[in-house]
């Protein structure tokens, strides 16, 4: 048998399959998902707040510290600051204004994301601080996808597209001077990152390495073991918080909150 004969056809069939695999995989991750809703959020607030009034910048990235953290849209006005969080997700969402994590159910599986209230609120900090002006002038919107359900009452700045265009518009006192909004507009430009796929990849880069940071900090320091929530039954502390080793009673170890 010619094994050329038949392994030419099979490498001719690989040549073909392969390249579809691997955009398929691309279209499905979680990074494509994202920037798809961030591309129809910003054509959105283009065709409505394309004007003298308003001033919108996306995709930016800001340096602090040492961090990274990416804003995905902003929207500078007279009104005030608009600052907006997209969340591209499907399924049920659950949580509340408070939680450090909220959770998406999509039928019988369960994932925990952060919440993007206290993200937004980080971004909102990091304008507040280089631009000089108060957080009072900032408004921080989540927008989902329709595809995902509200399952728990959440505030009214976290919603959908078409909700969230006229709850921009709801602002109609000014609040700030042209000046003050072009001094923050400069700012912007002055303190953003380059965009580009490097810049997104240190922050990718960045996020992982605060990911294990902040899994070492669950970690025992003693045994390795997973840190847990616990309360305080007796004592000066009763009815308090507290991280304890899993491995209890084997290991003791314990961490204020």
């Amino acid at each position: 048998m010619d094994i050329s004969a038949v392994l030419t056809p099979l490498f001719s069939y690989l040549k073909l399959i392969i390249p579809i695999a691997i955009l398929f995989a691309f279209l499905k991750s979680s990074w494509f998902k994202g920037k798809l809703g961030e591309f129809i959020v910003r054509k959105a607030l283009e065709r409505h707040f394309s004007t003298n009034q308003y001033y919108l910048f996306n995709n930016l990235t800001f340096s602090i510290n040492e961090e990274t953290t990416q804003v995905d849209h902003i929207i500078v006005s007279i009104y005030g600051v608009f600052v907006i969080e997209t969340k591209n997700f499907k399924g049920w969402i659950f949580g509340t204004e408070k939680q450090k994590m909220w959770t998406q159910k999509i039928y019988r599986h369960s994932y925990k994301f952060q919440n993007p209230i206290h993200q937004n609120y980080k971004h909102i900090k990091i304008l507040s601080e280089l631009s000089d002006l108060d957080e009072g002038y900032f408004h921080s919107i989540i927008i989902f996808s329709k595809e995902a359900q509200f399952k728990t009452q959440l505030p009214s700045y976290v919603t959908y597209l078409d909700d969230a265009i006229p709850y921009i518009e709801s602002y109609s006192n000014q609040v700030l001077s042209n000046k003050q909004v072009a001094d923050l507009r400069h700012d912007i430009d002055k303190c953003s990152l380059q965009k580009g796929l490097i810049t997104d990849y240190k922050h990718i880069k960045n996020l992982e390495q605060t990911h294990r940071h902040y899994n070492e900090k669950k970690r025992c320091p003693k045994c390795g073991s997973q840190l847990v929530l616990r309360t305080s039954k007796r004592g000066v502390k009763a009815g308090e918080p507290f991280l304890g080793c899993s491995n209890f009673p084997s290991c003791r170890f314990t961490r204020n909150i």
